[in-house]
């Protein structure tokens, strides 16, 4: 008799998206460039932000910044977000009911603030957007925090970014893709 055939178990399912938080407002960024240059890493994005409510979100207000994957960032985050509030931000906008706003906008850190890892001795780095907006609705305040990972549009079958190869920063980075990140719970 011959041997039984090997079967390779098919990979596993892509994880699912992590879902928007609860609320009117749900955001989602398109990262368009990012280079370094000039001792800056930066970042053009588009911010999409829409109304899923049923009252006007008046007088939006929004904070972005940049960060690097590193062993901290969730520290980090909460310390965006509890800052985010006190902060200017973007030029006021509002929405009403089913609508949508494109907030066109750039992010910067110094090249030496950014984390890189290195890799089979090649330098890498992960960007992170959090985002926080504020408004009014109705009679009172509302903020929304949100955050996205930024990295090379994933592979395909692959539901995973890819990283930013320093090595390839004067090329550029290529396609670029984000996706939502989620602090880890107890952060």
């Amino acid at each position: 008799p011959s041997p039984p055939a090997r079967v390779q178990a098919p990979p596993p399912p892509p994880a699912p998206p992590v879902p928007p938080p609860d609320g009117a407002l749900v955001t989602e960024l398109r990262p368009l460039r990012a280079a370094i240059r000039d001792g800056l890493v930066t970042l053009d994005f588009e911010l999409f932000v829409q109304n899923r409510g049923t009252e006007s979100a008046d007088n939006i207000r929004a904070v972005l910044a940049l960060i690097g994957a590193n062993a901290q960032q969730d520290d980090q985050l909460a310390g965006f977000f509890g800052s985010a509030r006190m902060a200017q931000g973007s030029e006021p906008f509002s929405i009403a009911p089913g609508g949508v706003f494109m907030l066109n906008g750039t992010v910067s850190v110094p090249d030496d603030a950014m984390p890189v890892v290195q890799v089979q001795g090649k330098a890498m780095f992960v960007p992170i957007v959090p985002v926080a907006l504020r408004w009014y609705a109705g009679l009172s305040i509302k903020t929304l925090r949100d955050a996205f990972m930024v990295g090379t549009v994933p592979a395909p079958g692959s539901d995973k970014l890819g990283p930013l190869w320093v090595d390839r920063a004067a090329a550029g980075f290529g396609p670029l893709a984000a996706k939502r990140y989620v602090a880890k719970p107890g952060a």
